[in-house]
C-alpha cells in the first residue's frame, strides 16, 4: 500500500489537538495524559519522517504513527462520547478514524498473505462452502467428479470472493462516507434524512403492490413495464432530493464523501427494489430481503448519530450482511462451478418423460417469441424431433444425482406453489446428448 509523506498541516493539527485535549473534561484523567502522551509521539514520529531521506525508515515511520493513531482512537472510545461530543472535535476524529481503519486493514492483508489463506486448496474448500446452501435448500447431494471439480470450485470460490468484497465495500463504504458528510450536524437535519430514508423503504416493501394498483387504475391505461418505470421515477426524485438536502446541511468541507455516501446509498437502495420486486411470490426471500433492508437502515441511523465512527462494529455487521447475500447467491456459484443450476438443451428419450410435463401450456418453441427463448431463456420442446425423442431447449438442471438428472422447466407462467408439476428425474442413460 502506498505511504503518505507528512507536511506541516500535520503539526499543526498535531498543536491544535493538544490545546483542546487540554481543556477537555473527563473523570478519566488517566486516559487524557495518555492522550497527550501518544499525541507527542506523533508529533515526534512526523518531525522525523521530515528530515529523513531514507525511504525504508519513512515508510517504517508511518506504520508507526498509524500505529499511535489506533491507539489514540482506543483512548477516545473508552473515555465516552460525553467527554468529547463538540463540534470542535470532528475533524481530529475523523482523521483519527480513517487512520485507524488503514491500520486495521493493512494489518488483515498481512496476516492473509502470510498464512496463505488464499491457497489452492483453502480456495476449494471456500468454493465448496459458497456451495452448500443451495444443495441444502434443494436437499440433494450432487455427484462429484475429483477431475474437474477442484478447478471449477476455485473459479466460484474466486467470483464469490469479488461478490463479497463487492458487497463488503458498499455496506460499509456507504457509512463510512455517510458518517464523514454529517458528522458535527444538527441532529433534526440527520432526523429528516432518516424520515426519507424509511420512506423509500416502504416504496421498496410495497413495489409489486403499488404496480398493481396503478395498473388497476384504467384511465391510466399502464402496463406493469410502465408502472414500474413511474415508480422508479419517483424513486429517483426523492433519492435526488435526499441528495440535495444532504448537501445542503453537510459539512461544505466534504463535498466528495457527500457525492459519494448518495451513490452508494442509491446503488444500494435500488439493488433491494429490484431484489424485492423481481421476487415478490417468494415471501420467504422478499421478507428475508426487507429484513436486510431495516438492518441497513437501522446502521445508518447509528453511523449519522454517531460522534466516534465505530468501524468495527459496522465492519462487522458489514461481514455478516455479506455472508447472508452470498448464502441468497449460492445457486449461482453451482451454476459457476458447472455442478448444477445451469441451462442446456437436452434431447431425452420420449418414454421416460412424465405426460404432465409433455402437456404442460405453451410448451412447445413455436408458441414463444424468440426473446423468450434465446435471452430470457425460457424452457420449450423443438419442433424438430423424432417420434423417440424429445428436444428440450433451455431445460435447468437442478442437480446430477445417482447417475441422474433432476430437471425443471423453467415457464413464465410458472406456478410456485406447484413447482413440482415443473421438475422430473431422468436417468443419465435416457439423454441421449
Amino acid at each position: 500500500m502506498l505511504e503518505r509523506y507528512f507536511t506541516e498541516k500535520d503539526l499543526s493539527d498535531i498543536e491544535q489537538e493538544l490545546k483542546h485535549i487540554s481543556g477537555l473534561q473527563s473523570d478519566k484523567l488517566y486516559i487524557k495524559t495518555g492522550l497527550e502522551r501518544l499525541l507527542k509521539s506523533e508529533d515526534i514520529i512526523i518531525k522525523s519522517q521530515k528530515v529523513s531521506i531514507d525511504k525504508e525508515k519513512c515508510n517504517r515511520l508511518y506504520i508507526d504513527f498509524l500505529k499511535t493513531e489506533k491507539s489514540i482512537y482506543n483512548a477516545y472510545e473508552r473515555m465516552g462520547t460525553k467527554a468529547y461530543n463538540k463540534s470542535e472535535y470532528k475533524d481530529f476524529l475523523k482523521k483519527h478514524s480513517i487512520n485507524t481503519m488503514e491500520y486495521d486493514l493493512r494489518n488483515t492483508i498481512k496476516f492473509l498473505i502470510k498464512h496463505k489463506v488464499f491457497s489452492i486448496l483453502n480456495l476449494v474448500f471456500l468454493g465448496a462452502l459458497f456451495c452448500v446452501p443451495y444443495f441444502i435448500k434443494i436437499a440433494k447431494t450432487p455427484d462429484i467428479s475429483l477431475d474437474s471439480m477442484p478447478m471449477s470450485l476455485v473459479i466460484a470460490a474466486f467470483i464469490g470472493l469479488i461478490y463479497g468484497l463487492y458487497f463488503l465495500f458498499f455496506y460499509v463504504s456507504q457509512n463510512i462516507f455517510l458518517f464523514r458528510a454529517f458528522s458535527g450536524n444538527p441532529g433534526f437535519s440527520k432526523f429528516i434524512f432518516m424520515a426519507i430514508n424509511i420512506l423509500l423503504f416502504v416504496i421498496m416493501a410495497l413495489a409489486p403492490f403499488i404496480v398493481d394498483k396503478i395498473t388497476s387504475i384504467k384511465w391510466l391505461s399502464l402496463n406493469t413495464e410502465s408502472a414500474m418505470n413511474c415508480l422508479f421515477f419517483m424513486y429517483s426524485i426523492l433519492t435526488i432530493f435526499t441528495f440535495v438536502y444532504i448537501f445542503k446541511k453537510s459539512d461544505k468541507k466534504e463535498p466528495s464523501s457527500c457525492i459519494l455516501s448518495f451513490c452508494l446509498i442509491f446503488i444500494t437502495d435500488l439493488f433491494i427494489l429490484l431484489m424485492v420486486y423481481y421476487n415478490y411470490n417468494d415471501t420467504f426471500m422478499v421478507f428475508i430481503t426487507i429484513l436486510l433492508y431495516v438492518w441497513i437502515i437501522f446502521m445508518r441511523f447509528l453511523t449519522l448519530f454517531s460522534s466516534l465512527l465505530d468501524y468495527k462494529f459496522t465492519f462487522g455487521f458489514g461481514i455478516i450482511f455479506t455472508i447472508l447475500i452470498m448464502i441468497f447467491l449460492s445457486g449461482a456459484f453451482v451454476r459457476i462451478a458447472g455442478i448444477g443450476n445451469y441451462q442446456t438443451d437436452l434431447d431425452i428419450k420420449k418414454e421416460n418423460i412424465p405426460g404432465y410435463i409433455i402437456n404442460l401450456e405453451n410448451i412447445k418453441c413455436k408458441n414463444k417469441p424468440n426473446e423468450d427463448i434465446n435471452f430470457i431463456k425460457y424452457t420449450c420442446i423443438s419442433d424438430e424431433m423424432s417420434s423417440s425423442t424429445v428436444k428440450f431447449k433451455n431445460i435447468l438442471v437442478k442437480v446430477k444425482s445417482d447417475s441422474r438428472y433432476w430437471l425443471e422447466v423453467v415457464s413464465k407462467d410458472q406456478n410456485k406453489s406447484k413447482i413440482d408439476d415443473y421438475r422430473f428425474w431422468i436417468s443419465e442413460k435416457n439423454v441421449i446428448n
